[in-house]
């Protein structure tokens, strides 16, 4: 009795220890996801203040794009903090490179003489914000691939359910005797 007593005892604390464990891992990515979102807000603000003094109109477009996926990736970090601990590059690199990267496309456009190498260099800045803004949009969808996988499997249960109760959606509303 003594041994089974004990037994159930450091099970408990074995279940107590792994809730603690779940819980702090939440905290953690709840303060990890504020950390990233005030982050990359401050990034952002920063690209609207340069992007409105950009003079081309392709690349505007661009950078509004870039801004609207990184504003994405923000909503679905704040919707699930739990995706936040494989975003490190977007906050600590990918943004804050993406601001020099406005900010010298800005200076270069002031330039009045265009050497070969500053429109390259250019051109250059313009197709890294559209891949960085695609890489986003599909960063986005991954995220949001294990809740799309979630809702398809309760849709399907849902319909199983029906059909095993005889409710079928496509068959017109009939009165059933009670």
């Amino acid at each position: 009795m003594y041994k089974e007593r004990k037994n159930e005892i450091l099970t408990g604390n074995e279940e107590i220890e792994k809730i603690s464990n779940e819980q702090n891992l939440e905290e953690i990515n709840i303060e990890r996801s504020k950390e990233i979102i005030e982050s990359a807000n401050k990034d952002l603000d920063s690209i609207n203040l340069v992007k409105n003094k950009i003079e081309n109109k392709y690349f505007f477009d661009h950078i509004e794009d870039f801004e609207n996926s990184s504003k994405d990736i923000l909503k679905v970090i704040e919707n699930h903090p739990e995706s936040s601990h494989g975003l490190n590059k977007f906050s600590e690199y990918y943004l804050p490179t993406s601001v020099k990267l406005i900010n010298a496309y800005y200076e270069f456009e002031q330039i009045a003489f265009k050497d070969p190498k500053i429109l390259k260099s250019m051109d250059q800045i313009d197709q890294t914000i559209v891949d960085l803004t695609r890489a986003f949009e599909r960063l986005q969808l991954d995220f949001l691939s294990d809740s799309t996988m979630e809702i398809k499997a309760d849709i399907d249960t849902i319909n199983l359910l029906l059909n095993l109760s005889l409710i079928h959606i496509s068959e017109p509303t009939r009165r059933y005797a009670i």
